[in-house]
């Protein structure tokens, strides 16, 4: 064919694309270029005009704001590389729309119609640019309805600042934040388009963002940093950037001030780069319908630290989170509360809320997940399972502990460690094949099978506490019985149930360990009872139907003093065994010490 048609040519340092003679159009006709590779410029269309010398193209709209006239092909090129004529592709649907470039350098208002080329302001429905380097920011107060806005070069070297000051501003395209540019908003921004900032550096001070997602990328930057709200209706913040600066740190996105509202199902996602959560304590996460989220991904850091923040400073994550493979959730100086929508660790995640030389503790009243292969990482505050919240710990937790105060946990993998595990007020613990290094066992149920490293069965707050175990083996490589406020009586009750000593375990107050047939009692090591001295004797022991409290009391199921093992009654402690009894071992009662056996279920001694 003789013109150019629908065909798209790469235009590049070489021009022989445009003075080949089959694509050489008639002179006066109208093409329409496609450059793909230029500098600055992705798929942007031209409409150029023929001269007599094919070599010559005259690019009135473009390049008029700079004072270029007709120029050569090669000339041609190089104008287009230029950073302050750098226009990005119009977006899918602004490709009619017609295009405002602002030609000052000095700033000012918006609507001022001498800065604009054409003369403006830009109409409802423009594609605006802004790719020269203003020595002082542009305002928009009345706001506006765009189709693209683009501010800076898609090379850098264009210092450009927009300050959005009030009205509402509407995108249908994109709104591109390249680097050296800045978008200050103040206001409310619409959609349906999206806010790419590739570089750029945007400060979102009050207001909304309604229907229009942001990604952070390229070393950009989004920062939250009045008291104002902040507003994300129908919108998702994607952060990949980490390269911004706060307080000598590296971090994309940064939130320090003010309350962040995720609504119409909006969300926070964090990518591949880093969010700082560093707003104080009373500035929130907040959902008016419950509907927002938050996502960490697979290269991807969610940073906790509030401003001035101690253990005692709360900081609540009430929406649901996921945090995916390779993410990263890492909580400083505080308590992160996890309450309504709950937090998911899928394979390969990690929360570190160890802290470092800043405490750091979790608390969970809503679900918490942690998906095999995931990790967790907790300091000496841990975590914190309150009542209505759960934990299921398929991975791992390297360090730090579980306190189940009333709360749920449930250990699947059999690989899983807990460093140190606290049952209280009620607490339920569910575990398969698990290991504890430590275990307070105050009040609460345990079902399962597990080792234990050291096992503290205490009764707390001076009042009488029951703790249960059910349908499992809990085997203790030392264990230790005590009442620390010295009025109650520890009750140890077994359901289909093992409680194995398989070391030296001590018990110093009353205690009783009740069973039923299908339950145990077994001592591998020494277990000493001592009489506390509280004002109760021990003779009472020998009278009452029940012992009171003033004996180690084993009833129900059966006593299995295993060979080699040995329990010893000191210091006038009693030991009453009103349960089947096999002793391979020894008993020891020295005086003013006994040992009490009583029922009518079978005792049988195969040692002296």
């Amino acid at each position: 064919s003789r013109g150019l048609g629908n065909r798209r040519h790469k235009l590049s340092a070489d021009p022989s694309p445009l003075t080949h003679p089959c694509t050489r159009p008639r002179q006066g006709r109208r093409a329409t270029l496609t450059f793909r590779s230029v500098q600055g410029i992705r798929r942007q269309r031209l409409f150029v005009r023929t001269m007599p010398n094919p070599r010559e193209l005259l690019l009135p709209t473009l390049l008029a704001g700079a004072g270029v006239g007709a120029l050569g092909a090669r000339d041609a090129v190089a104008a287009l590389r230029r950073p302050d004529l750098a226009v990005a592709a119009a977006s899918p649907g602004c490709d009619d729309a017609p295009l405002y470039t602002f030609s000052g350098t000095v700033g000012g208002k918006w609507d001022t119609p001498g800065f604009w080329d054409p003369p403006g302001p830009p109409p409802a429905g423009a594609r605006v640019a802004i790719t020269r380097t203003l020595q002082q920011p542009l305002a928009l107060q009345n706001g506006a309805q765009l189709c693209d806005l683009q501010l800076g070069a898609e090379g850098g070297g264009a210092e450009v600042a927009l300050q959005v000051q009030g009205g509402a501003v509407a995108v249908s395209g994109e709104l591109r934040v390249f680097s050296q540019a800045s978008l200050q908003l103040a206001g409310d921004l619409g959609g349906p388009g999206v806010m790419d900032v590739r570089g750029g550096a945007v400060t979102f001070e009050s207001g909304s963002i309604t229907g229009m997602d942001v990604a952070v990328s390229q070393g950009g930057s989004f920062t939250l940093a009045t008291p104002a709200a902040h507003i994300l209706d129908s919108s998702q913040l994607t952060c990949d950037s980490p390269q911004a600066m706060h307080a000598e740190q590296s971090y994309g996105c940064v939130w320090s001030d003010g309350p962040l509202f995720l609504n119409a199902g909006a969300a926070l996602a964090v990518d591949s780069g880093t969010f700082l959560w560093a707003a104080p304590e009373g500035q929130q996460l907040l959902s008016e319908d419950g509907s927002g989220s938050v996502s960490v991904g697979s290269a991807g850091t969610l940073v906790v630290q509030p401003a001035g923040a101690t253990i005692d400073t709360s900081v609540e994550l009430p929406l649901p989170t996921v945090v995916g493979e390779g993410g990263a959730l890492l909580v400083q100086g505080c308590t992160l509360e996890v309450t309504h929508g709950g937090l998911l660790l899928q394979g390969g995640a990690a929360l570190d809320a160890s802290g470092g030389q800043s405490p750091a503790a979790v608390s969970v009243a809503a679900s918490f997940n942690v998906s095999a292969g995931a990790s967790v990482a907790a300091g000496d505050a841990a975590i914190t399972l309150s009542g209505g919240g759960s934990m299921l710990l398929e991975g791992s937790l390297t360090s730090g502990g579980v306190a189940v105060e009333g709360g749920e946990l449930e250990v699947r993998s059999s690989a899983a460690a807990v460093p140190s595990l606290t049952i209280d007020f009620g607490g339920r613990v569910t575990a398969e094949a698990a290991h504890v290094d430590e275990l307070f066992f105050y009040t609460g149920y345990w079902s399962g099978d597990a080792t234990v490293g050291a096992a503290t069965f205490n009764t707390p707050n001076g009042l009488s506490g029951t703790k249960a175990i059910a349908d499992g083996e809990l085997t203790c490589a030392a264990a230790a019985f005590h009442d620390d406020a010295g009025s109650g009586t520890t009750v140890l009750t077994l359901a289909r149930a093992s409680l194995r000593l398989a070391g030296d375990a001590q018990a110093d107050a009353p205690l009783t360990i009740s069973g039923d047939e299908q339950s145990s009692v077994s001592v591998a090591g020494t277990l000493r009872y001592a009489h506390d001295d509280r004002g109760v004797e021990p003779e009472s022991c020998l009278t009452a139907a029940r012992p009171d409290g003033a004996c180690f009391t084993i009833e129900g199921g059966m006593l299995h003093v295993e060979s080699g093992a040995q329990i010893e009654a000191q210091e006038r402690g009693v030991l009453a065994i009103s349960s089947g009894m096999l002793c391979e071992g020894g008993l020891s009662a020295p005086q003013g010490a006994a040992v009490v056996l009583g029922g009518s279920t079978p005792k049988t001694f195969t040692t002296p």
